[in-house]
């Protein structure tokens, strides 16, 4: 895979590995962005980059190829897969440690934000504009 031109002298990380049986997807840090590669078998499909303003604290992947980032400060954004483009999710709630992506109305499915504490998990589902609590 080659990641564009603009992050050529960048020191890439993966940060995630995601595979699924409608889409294979790879996250990707380059300085202080992110990137989304999909593989087709012969060649990688690389995302426009989403700037990174915090530390990312988890990663995930989702149906068709979407993935998401959850980042330090209450920050995630998603990507609906090859394609598609970043876009940044409300502010997810206080102590969300992952989020659990589904299938949903709008480009990438919907996102549960979870959090434990003890032995309580505590359950937010995204809405066009909040994260009220299911759970």
């Amino acid at each position: 895979m080659v990641v564009p031109a603009g992050f050529g002298g960048e020191r890439v990380q993966v940060l995630g590995l995601g595979s699924a049986a409608d889409g294979n997807v790879v996250l990707l840090r380059a300085g202080n962005s992110a990137l989304a590669a999909w593989p087709d078998g012969t060649r990688w499909t690389v995302s426009a980059p989403a700037t990174l303003s915090s530390a990312v604290l988890a990663s995930g992947s989702g149906p068709g190829g979407s993935a998401w980032l959850l980042l330090r400060g209450g920050r995630a954004e998603t990507i609906s897969g090859p394609g598609g483009t970043w876009r940044t999710l409300p502010t997810v709630p206080a102590e969300t440690a992952t989020l659990a992506p589904g299938p949903g109305p709008g480009p990438g499915g919907s996102y549960d934000a979870l959090a434990v504490s003890g032995s309580t998990l505590t359950v937010w589902r995204l809405t066009a504009t909040d994260w009220p609590r299911s759970s």
